[in-house]
């Protein structure tokens, strides 16, 4: 287990690249954003496919890396890299690139206005309960939610992992994150816990975990995995209903009763997408790479910063073109901006690498 998983590193990298082009198409889908531009159908598509699988993919590899760093550095060790590596970044993010997309909410969400950014700086800091995204510009920790859920979990799994990897718990109740992830993820979306829905996560990260320490039953994965086309056609036929109830029910979800048949459904299909993606990535994906070594690297940096990016452009856009080109400019933009300061400013100096969560330069 000592060995590095490359193929983890892999998709972690690539599935923030498409997150970036995600947050691009959020501007056009159906659901309130920080910047929005027209209701596009093409987009409530995608976004509606990406999430139902997207982010509990996130948090299974980050189950997946807390079972692999307990077992090589040790949970003190752990701690203190969780800490470093997701505490530091969220706090450097909340006096620097937050606020910085709060005030862009701000703004749109309130064309007459012509106050400054710091005149705008203090509303950051004030808190509504029915505004925790901060699409109108209070205070939020917006996409780095998964920072701090990870931090969360990590800590509170942290104990229970250290003992399993030790073998200091009997061999039945080594079963338990598997049994635990199998119940809550099942009944997590039942739960009706507001987005992000903190249990039906924390049953993605215990499932990474079952998977990497490889000490539970997981014949039903191996089967799986030896069955590609069949976990194809379930994912697939899944994901139809879920598209098909989605549009039919547009803009809202239906009648509750509809809404909570799904659930299941949304569930199942999330585990089958996350499964395909670690399958196919552990069979393709398994070796190392210089460019591998760079993304890998400005990650965590990409996903911290990106959303402000590509939120400023969408503002400056403002329905100029249509929804296709301004998506193009966005992403293209975003990404060339993101990739530009990281190699001027955050690669090549180690204040900005700490506060970033990166390790020092490496000489």
């Amino acid at each position: 287990m000592n060995e590095r998983k490359y193929y983890l590193d892999w998709i972690k990298s690539l599935a923030i690249l498409l997150l970036v082009l995600a947050h691009a198409a959020r501007v056009f889908d159906y659901l309130p954003f920080y910047v929005k531009s027209g209701n596009h159908l093409w987009a409530e598509i995608l976004i509606r496919f990406l999430d139902s699988w997207f982010m509990p993919l996130f948090f299974v590899i980050g189950g997946m890396a807390a079972c692999y760093s307990i077992e090589k550095r040790g949970a003190a060790k752990f701690r203190s890299e969780r800490a470093k590596r997701l505490l530091v970044p969220l706090g450097f993010a909340l006096i620097s690139t937050l606020p910085i997309l709060g005030y862009i909410a701000y703004r749109f969400s309130n064309p007459e206005s012509s106050d400054g950014f710091w005149t705008y700086l203090p509303r950051f800091y004030t808190f509504d309960a029915s505004q925790l995204q901060g699409y109108t510009g209070t205070f939020s920790v917006a996409h780095l939610w998964y920072l701090l859920y990870l931090y969360i979990f990590s800590m509170l799994s942290g104990p229970i992992f250290r003992r399993l990897n030790e073998g200091r718990i009997p061999a039945w109740a080594k079963r338990m994150p598997l049994f635990f992830a199998a119940i809550c993820v099942t009944l997590g979306k039942l739960t009706l816990l507001p987005y992000p829905n903190p249990i039906y996560f924390l049953a993605f990260f215990w499932l990474g975990y079952a998977i990497a320490a490889e000490r539970n039953d997981f014949d039903v994965f191996r089967q799986l995995r030896d069955r590609p086309a069949l976990v194809w056609t379930a994912a697939i036929v899944l994901m139809s209903v879920l598209w098909a109830a989605r549009i039919y029910y547009l803009p809202g979800f239906g009648p509750f009763a509809v809404y909570l048949a799904l659930q299941p459904v949304y569930t199942v299909n999330a585990l089958l997408w996350v499964l395909l993606v670690l399958f196919y990535g552990a069979k393709y994906f398994t070796r190392p790479h210089p460019v591998l070594n760079y993304l890998s690297e400005a990650s965590l940096y990409v996903y911290i910063v990106h959303m402000s990016i590509a939120m400023f452009v969408a503002w400056l856009l403002s329905d100029r073109f249509s929804s296709g080109i301004s998506f193009a400019i966005i992403t293209v933009a975003t990404y060339a901006a993101t990739f530009l300061f990281y190699e001027a400013l955050v690669r090549r100096w180690n204040p900005l690498r700490f506060v970033f969560g990166l390790g020092p330069k490496k000489s």
